[in-house]
């Protein structure tokens, strides 16, 4: 699944399955992932900021960057 360039911003992701995942260039900004099943994550160029919930645990280091 991709949503790259998507604007994200302020979505509500909490239920969203994440798996192999490409939000490359994606607007992440107040997005919540907080409940998202997450796997690995292309995050490559993407915008986010202390307003992005994460997951509980996740590392952003273990997603391409």
């Amino acid at each position: 699944m991709s949503f790259s360039r998507a604007d994200l911003s302020g979505a509500d992701l909490s239920y969203a399955r994440m798996w192999h995942t490409g939000l490359r260039d994606a607007v992440l900004i107040g997005a919540d992932l907080a409940g998202a099943e997450v796997e690995v994550l292309d995050l490559r160029g993407a915008i986010f900021d202390e307003t992005t919930i994460w997951p509980p645990g996740f590392k952003l280091s273990r997603h391409k960057r």
